[in-house]
């Protein structure tokens, strides 16, 4: 029972640390803030943050983790031919605002402590594999993974961003991508 209410006040922090960077901004995002929000005194929200990176660590592992379940569920209704988990992580394609608050915030954190992108870098080399072996051709497939990827990050960083029409276009250029056959795919 402990350990589960522990895993619900751990899960109502996250949530009050997106809340906040999603109405006020990646600035206003204090410990106190949080703890605040969260309705949790600041020694309960140290429990399971013991600083504001492990609290920005928490939030890159729960965007990880979200943006997981989304691709799972598109797999699980898809029909599973050659591209298929690949069409399904273009479908992840969204960038919410407060995602894009966080980007600067992110990056500071990473300057100090690289490892808070762990979590992230081993569900990149499992969805890596499983791109591989997906059906196409690896090689194929990891460049329309990196075109992605690209697109997501420059949104995210709120660098070279694309229009929405140029957007569509492209996600949907990547998407036709996946349906070629391997004779194609040069």
């Amino acid at each position: 029972m402990k350990s589960q209410q522990s895993s619900t006040t751990r899960e109502l922090i996250l949530k009050s640390a997106y809340q906040i960077v999603k109405e006020q901004g990646f600035t206003s995002l204090t410990l106190e803030a949080v703890a605040k929000h969260a309705g949790v005194s600041k020694g309960g929200l140290l429990y399971h943050f013991n600083s504001k990176e492990a609290l920005i660590g928490g939030m890159v592992t729960m965007i990880s983790q979200l943006a997981d379940q989304q691709i799972e569920q598109e797999y699980n209704r898809a029909p599973k031919e050659p591209g298929a988990f690949l069409r399904a992580y273009l479908s992840l394609h969204t960038v919410e605002d407060y995602e894009k608050e966080m980007g600067p915030g992110i990056l500071a954190a990473l300057a100090s402590n690289p490892s808070i992108l762990d979590p992230i870098r081993a569900e990149s080399q499992k969805t890596q594999q499983r791109i591989e072996n997906d059906g196409l051709d690896p090689v194929w497939a990891t460049i329309i993974r990196l075109a992605f990827d690209a697109m997501i990050q420059s949104e995210f960083l709120q660098i070279g961003e694309l229009d929405e029409g140029m957007k569509k276009l492209v996600l949907e250029r990547l998407d036709a991508m996946t349906r070629q056959s391997k004779g194609e795919q040069t």
